[in-house]
């Protein structure tokens, strides 16, 4: 009994220090403003930077909830935009899978081979046998800035997709023991350009965010948001798919059907600066963004383009006095988890719309605005909607988290807010769930009865269950008629066994009778029977009995009256009962 405490003291004491280990990694933003990274080493030896070897294996690496292949530059493909280049062959634990991988996104593309190796770096430890890519050849991925990417999807999209390789936070949940859930705060990489002690002297200011392993907190208890968390289904276990329930323009509701929205699906994605809609849900956004605009200021179409910059004096992010910051907001609902009829509501201010940007000219860098909103094949929530918040990525609970990002490092405070209310164009948020996730996924099925969140009717289901009525129509009707005839047969056997002593005498009286008539001695008899025979020749009286004479007719004594069979020219003598 003792041993049996201990070791579940133990394991207890194991799983509450597991549970309570939390990593952190420095976010940082690019100077462009285009997306976040971390630094990692990537290899043995590890050689820093002031170390004074020509070599270096400290990468910037992108982090890409979108995806799930981590990837890293190497001389073959990238010798001329980047400086830090990874080789194989120069690391002491470096071991080559022999397999050839390649993965397209939204924008660009990359090839290479898997190999294994160790990473490590501020805040992460040391973690061995991560498996990623060696690039070798890219098109239009790599630029300056950063020297590959860690995909934080999950491990059924990553590529090949025959024998994937483990995703960089499944490998680190593994090797230390964390909870399946991490957190991204991410406070804008040039939001800091607002702030009114804003300096270039440094770059501190992209230091824009944090990465959390393993929890919602920092290591010794940190908060990164303000409010409580507030959580969405997750719809796939492939990218973070979520539900929309609604979209509107300064505060007003568009009336968009949200299945729309949803097709074929929506996807949170850190590896995506703008917001992505499909066409005829862009098309109503835009529209109404210009009707509103117009009230405030006078712009031009390319004002709404998401392929020009705006470098006008109204467009610089260090000009607090901009009318942008008077123009109307976005926002997006989506839907609660474990609460159909309710939806939390981010509201997007016009500042993260028209996001900061730097942008090369002549004689230097410009900081400018870009309209953050695109059309696409589907919709994501990418940086326009992540900065700002404090994204929870709860794999072990199928859901995502939202909060207002608090304390972020770059001094910048969100201009975000989220709200919970009741939905008011739809009864439920199955009603928004896109045409691909339908058949099956987390939230839904077609099967009744699955246990599952949300269930959809499809036109063959009516006619299978017109066929199940009819079957049981037709077994109900057969068992009411096995039924009745079973209750006749018993009704007739009673009958039958109550009337069979009356019917067997009736029967033995019968054959009684039948018996008698066949024995009785014959007797006098007034009864005449036709016995056909020849008359006879004499002119005398035929005595019969004392009866009187007949010509051509035989009288017969006979207890009944019957018919002589033997009549066919039979002497009369033959004719039975007859007196001689």
């Amino acid at each position: 009994m003792r041993i049996h405490v201990a070791v579940a003291t133990a394991l207890l004491r194991l799983h509450t220090t597991q549970a309570s280990d939390v990593l952190r990694q420095e976010l940082w933003g690019l100077s462009s403003g285009l997306a976040y990274y971390v630094a990692v080493n990537i290899g043995s030896p590890v050689y820093s930077s002031g170390s004074g070897s020509s070599s270096s294996n400290s990468f910037n690496l992108l982090l890409d909830t979108g995806s799930a292949n981590t990837a890293v530059v190497t001389a073959e493909c990238c010798s001329l935009t980047n400086e830090n280049l990874y080789s194989c062959s120069d690391s002491s634990t470096c071991v080559d899978e022999g397999t050839s991988v390649s993965v397209s996104y939204v924008s660009g593309a990359w090839s290479g081979e898997v190999v294994r190796d160790t990473f490590s770096g501020q805040g992460l430890g040391t973690v061995e046998n991560m498996q990623f890519a060696e690039i070798t050849a890219e098109d239009s991925f790599i630029s300056s800035g950063y020297d590959g990417i860690i995909g934080l999807g999950y491990k059924s999209i990553a590529s090949p997709s025959s024998d994937p390789p483990t995703p960089y936070f499944d490998t680190v949940e593994s090797a230390d023991g964390l909870e399946n859930i991490f957190s991204l705060q991410m406070c804008g990489a040039l939001q800091a350009l607002s702030l009114s002690n804003f300096s270039t002297e440094d770059s501190s200011y992209l230091y824009a965010g944090e990465f959390l392993l393993g929890g919602t907190e920092g290591p010794n208890g940190e908060s990164y948001h303000k409010g409580d968390i507030v959580y969405t289904p997750i719809v796939q276990e492939k990218y973070f798919n979520i539900i929309i329930t609604d979209i509107g323009v300064n505060g007003e509701s568009l009336g968009l059907d949200c299945e729309a929205i949803n097709s074929p699906r929506s996807i949170i994605d850190s590896g995506t600066s703008n917001l992505a809609f499909p066409s005829s849900v862009y098309s109503a956004v835009i529209a109404e963004l210009k009707t509103q605009v117009e009230k405030v200021a006078s712009v031009t179409d390319s004002f709404f383009d998401d392929d020009s910059t705006c470098c006008s004096s109204d467009c610089d992010p260090t000009n607090a006095d901009s009318f942008i910051y008077q123009l109307p907001g976005l926002t997006i609902s989506l839907a609660v988890d474990d609460d159909k009829s309710q939806q939390m509501t981010i509201t997007i201010p016009a500042e993260y719309i028209w996001r900061p940007i730097v942008v090369s000219t002549g004689p230097g860098e410009s900081a400018c605005r870009v309209f953050g909103i695109s059309e696409g094949d589907f919709t994501l929530l990418g940086d326009v909607f992540m900065d700002g918040l404090f994204t929870v990525h709860d794999r072990a609970n199928e859901r995502v988290g939202l909060a207002v990002a608090d304390n972020c490092p770059n001094g910048v405070t969100s201009g975000k807010n989220i709200t919970i209310e009741a939905m008011t164009a739809e009864d439920s948020f199955c009603d928004c769930v896109g045409s691909s996730d339908r058949k099956s996924s987390l939230l839904s099925s077609y099967v009744p009865f699955s246990g599952k969140a949300c269930f959809f009717w499809q036109w063959w289901m009516y006619v299978v269950i017109v066929a199940i009525v009819v079957i049981i129509l037709m077994m109900v009707a057969y068992g009411y008629y096995w039924w009745k005839r079973r209750k006749l047969m018993r009704q007739l056997e009673a009958l039958q066994n109550q009337n069979q002593p009356q019917v067997q005498r009736s029967l033995y009286a019968s054959d009684r009778l039948d018996r008698n008539l066949l024995h009785t001695p014959t007797q006098p008899s007034s009864v005449y029977v036709v016995g056909a025979f020849t008359p006879p020749r004499t002119a005398g009286p035929i005595v019969n009995g004392g009866a009187p004479a007949t010509t051509g007719y035989v009288l017969a004594s006979s207890p009944s009256v019957r018919f002589n069979a033997n009549t066919n020219g039979a002497p009369a003598t033959a004719v039975p009962g007859r007196k001689t």
